[in-house]
């Protein structure tokens, strides 16, 4: 039987960010400089209970930042740290190389051990350290428990930690609180650039009716017998979704304690022996379990068994494991691919001009990549040079998967890929199931072949895509893409996978979908039209047994660009629950009704107009006769938001602590210069503006301002007056 599954990448994070500024949260900030937590020191010289609610960190609807190198103490002999959401969600930020530590001294009562996590968690940049005075209680740092019996029903509470970020734990940390939490709590810890590590004190006394297990870190699956948010006390599964995703590079270490999960029994038992025993040890799970059970995942894969599926996704090619189970420092860490880049001027890929960082020179494609279409992974492909032009025009569907490890394509800085369909049959596909990004370069399909009518079908998250994938696609600084052929969004015909995350994000970027429309195949005739094959489609999909497939497809500008297509235009097609399909001919103003396209992640889901962040020229659909017809000529989409935001490094819409970051490491315009770290300064918090006639509105972060003062306090970079 094939289980329904929970994925939450990083979009959910910022979806639920947007959420909580929609909810006008408070906004809390640190003041600066060291202390502790109880200190006068937040929003202007006040003392936590008033500005959260108390001193424990709130009951929710907070928006709170520790910044710029702070180091803040939270002393738990006399309180305990336990953030909430029952008034609303709550998000906690601590960045800029600041760290917040919670501290166990010697105490007798064991609850002062325990955090209890109920909200999001940020460390971007940042530290949250859990951890005792020496001496002290035998639990150690206790217990750090996300999704506590305080949690409310089917909520989704996300950790990301980014950018050199680290959540260290001296105690245990669990997932959910053993048969007490929520029914339907989602905990997503993302890591892309940090790592946790859990190593230190294992065990904690029973307290507040918990069961005493010993494990680093404890995964519980309850059920409904009498307590947590939700229940009804049938005894039916709780239905946790729980995952630990490396969205990018990163590491989790355990030691002795080891990794333990915890499933309850119809009768109430549990399936691990260690509950409320000690002298019998649990068994521990490897991190290779975790991927097999979809726990552990890399880009939103992982090694669980789907319809359609005969054995896992190899573990061994997406990370590496140090250590044992059970012993000292068992660590896994995210494996990256090789970086191979192009070399020479203009050419053909096949040409050996292929570097492998740390590797062999003047490598032809079969040699670098170990075939000559493309990738099928462990490599990250970077093309760059002004005017340089690499041609792809072999009779061969190109592809870049990710069977053998992560991959990534990168064309930058005036640099050219092109595709060229030189038949009319294989060679009109190209096969994309990993990351794009079009920095001030070009990513080209065009058709030169004799009696070849289109660059046929450019195919984002089909036929070899993964359940869960996310698969990311950028263009900003000028990139563009010039698509002569079909874009699909999904795999039309069956061929996506469950979950399957498609984000195209254009900052200053150009999408062109213009040219032929047509493919070589008449899988869309039945429902679309004959002679319809859409410039754009958005598929959504099912299994063999009719389950959807749950794809996410999305469209977000955050900055200036624009998307055109003509002839068929715009398809959304649906697979329903009989396998026959649904087809929509969209607007852009009906992507934006669906979430489809979004502005800094707003669309008409979150309750925005269109109108304020985009307008449309061209016709949609000339003949007027609706779907089924050819005829759009040029429909254009032209994003309102403004050219870049100055300072924004990362070409995310905003200025921010990881533009720092990006000019630390040399990757600004003019790497580490005193000029581009000023224009950092000078644009902290900004972010991408609407401009519509003469009316300039900021598109804001909710504590944009509070924690620029913050990070340039901490920084050096902003002086107050005395």
């Amino acid at each position: 039987m094939i289980r329904r599954v929970w994925f939450a990448p990083a979009c959910l994070a910022v979806a639920g960010a947007l959420g909580n500024a929609a909810l006008a949260q408070t906004v809390v900030t640190w003041d600066g400089g060291n202390g502790e937590w109880s200190d006068l020191k937040w929003n202007g010289g006040q003392a936590p209970a008033a500005v959260m609610g108390n001193q424990n960190g709130g009951d929710g609807n907070l928006n709170v930042t520790i910044g710029g190198g702070s180091q803040v103490l939270f002393d738990s002999s006399s309180k305990s740290l336990r953030p909430r959401s029952s008034a609303g969600p709550s998000v906690f930020t601590i960045t800029g190389g600041a760290k917040l530590t919670h501290n166990t001294p010697i105490t007798g009562d064991p609850d002062g051990n325990w955090t209890t996590w109920d909200a999001d968690l940020n460390l971007d940049n940042g530290t949250f350290e859990r951890n005792w005075t020496a001496g002290g209680t035998a639990e150690a740092g206790g217990i750090l428990m996300v999704g506590s019996w305080r949690s409310l029903q089917d909520q989704q509470i996300t950790i990301n930690t980014t950018n050199g970020g680290l959540l260290k734990n001296d105690g245990q940390v669990w997932f959910g609180a053993d048969e007490e939490h929520a029914v339907g709590l989602k905990v997503s810890a993302l890591i892309n650039g940090g790592s946790w590590d859990l190593t230190g004190g294992t065990s904690h006394e029973a307290a507040n009716n918990s069961h005493d297990v010993r494990a680093d870190l404890a995964i519980w699956y309850g059920r409904q017998f009498g307590s947590g948010a939700g229940q009804d006390g049938s005894g039916d599964p709780k239905n946790e979704d729980y995952e630990i995703n490396f969205q990018g590079p990163g590491s989790l270490t355990v030691d002795q304690g080891g990794i333990v999960v915890y499933r309850q029994n119809a009768d109430g038992t549990w399936n691990q022996p260690d509950i409320d025993d000690n002298a019998t040890p649990a068994t521990r799970s490897t991190y290779e379990d975790l991927w097999n059970d979809g726990i552990l995942k890399g880009k939103g894969m992982s090694g669980e068994i789907f319809f359609g599926d005969t054995s896992p996704r190899p573990f061994a090619n997406y990370f590496t494991v140090t250590g044992t189970p059970g012993s000292a420092d068992y660590k896994v860490t995210r494996k990256e691919g090789a970086t191979v880049t192009w070399s020479g001027g203009d050419g053909n890929w096949d040409d050996a001009e292929w570097d492998t960082t740390g590797g062999a020179s003047n490598q032809n494609s079969q040699t670098a990549f170990g075939r000559q279409n493309g990738s099928e992974g462990g490599h990250n492909i970077v093309i760059s040079g002004a005017g340089v032009d690499v041609t792809y025009n072999r009779d061969s569907d190109f592809r870049l998967q990710n069977n053998n490890g992560f991959s990534s394509m990168t064309v930058k800085n005036g640099a050219s890929l092109t595709l060229d369909t030189l038949l009319a049959e294989d060679g009109t596909w190209t096969r994309w199931v990993e990351d794009l990004t079009v920095d001030g370069g070009t990513f080209r399909r065009v058709k030169t072949g004799a009696g070849v009518g289109n660059g046929g079908a450019f195919i984002l998250g089909g036929f070899a895509g993964e359940p869960g994938q996310e698969i990311n696609i950028k263009v900003v600084n000028g990139g563009k893409i010039e698509n002569d052929g079909q874009l699909w969004v999904g795999s039309a015909g069956g061929d996506d996978d469950y979950g399957i995350e498609n984000t195209i994000t254009v900052n200053n970027g150009t999408i062109d979908l213009t040219g032929g429309d047509s493919g070589n195949i008449d899988l869309l005739e039945g429902a679309f039209g004959a002679g319809v094959e859409p410039d754009m489609l958005f598929w959504y999909g099912r299994d063999g047994e009719g389950t959807a497939l749950g794809e996410k497809h999305t469209i977000n500008f955050t900055g200036s660009g624009s998307i055109t297509v003509d002839h068929s235009g715009i398809w959304i097609g649906t697979m329903e629950p009989d396998f026959s399909i649904t087809a929509v001919h969209a607007s852009y103003e009906e992507l934006w009704t669906r979430g489809i396209l979004q502005a800094n992640g707003k669309s008409g889901l979150t309750g925005d107009t269109f109108g304020t962040y985009f307008s449309v020229s061209g016709v949609f659909d000339a003949d007027g006769a609706g779907p089924g017809t050819l005829g759009g000529e040029n429909y254009k989409l032209t994003s309102l938001l403004s050219t870049g935001t100055a300072g924004d490094f990362d070409n995310d819409g905003d200025v921010d602590g990881a533009d720092f970051l990006v000019w630390q490491r040399g990757g600004s315009p003019s790497p580490l210069s005193p000029a581009d770290l000023a224009t950092w300064k000078a644009n902290f918090g900004a972010s991408a503006t609407v401009n519509v006639g003469a009316a300039v509105g900021a598109v804001p972060e909710p504590t944009a301002l509070a924690s620029a003062m913050v990070a340039l306090c901490g920084l050096g970079l902003w002086r107050s007056r005395r």
